[in-house]
């Protein structure tokens, strides 16, 4: 069921701050393989799970909290990567 939904995405990479002191975002050199799925119904009590509306499964261990995927018209934000054997659990949020 991973494999069939695994899909090529661009993304962003939030770079240093700018004279303003916001981060901004600057293109990633390649795309991310994932398979993103939203995230309908709430299952996590984990505070730190909370806002996640997608999540993600990749073998790319390159994948962090300073990604921003471009999923269709929508920005996803990468909230949080936790592995999980050989696959890595992306926890996103409309950006």
């Amino acid at each position: 069921m991973i494999n069939p939904n695994m899909k090529d995405y661009q993304y962003l990479v939030y770079s240093n701050n700018d004279e303003y002191g916001q981060a901004t975002l600057i293109p990633g050199n390649g795309v991310v393989r994932l398979s993103i799925t939203n995230l309908n119904t709430s299952i996590i009590d984990n505070i730190k799970y909370k806002d996640a509306t997608y999540i993600g499964l990749t073998k790319d261990a390159q994948v962090s909290d300073k990604y921003v995927i471009k999923y269709g018209d929508l920005l996803l934000k990468v909230l949080y990567v936790v592995p999980m054997g050989r696959y890595y659990q992306v926890y996103l949020n409309e950006r």
